[in-house]
């Protein structure tokens, strides 16, 4: 993977982006919201062929009885 670089930077909320091999382009946004951390993953399939391709994000989490985690999804495809 390329080097990721920073698109943009706010008061609570930073996104960086990446391109690999003019394949695929991948995005990163961190913002906070009070006690809440969203990271929101984008990809994009910049080629002909189908991008077999997985999104691993391992931040360190406190986890107690308030954590919570979800994961929606705005498109998938097989």
């Amino acid at each position: 993977m390329d080097d990721w670089k920073i698109d943009s930077v706010g008061e609570n909320a930073l996104r960086l982006e990446t391109e690999v091999a003019q394949q695929y382009s991948a995005a990163q946004t961190y913002a906070l919201d009070g006690p809440t951390l969203e990271i929101t993953v984008e990809l994009e399939n910049r080629g002909r062929k189908p991008l077999a391709c997985g999104i691993e994000i391992g931040p360190a989490l406190v986890r107690d009885t308030d954590t919570r985690i979800s994961a929606p999804a705005g498109a998938v495809s097989h």
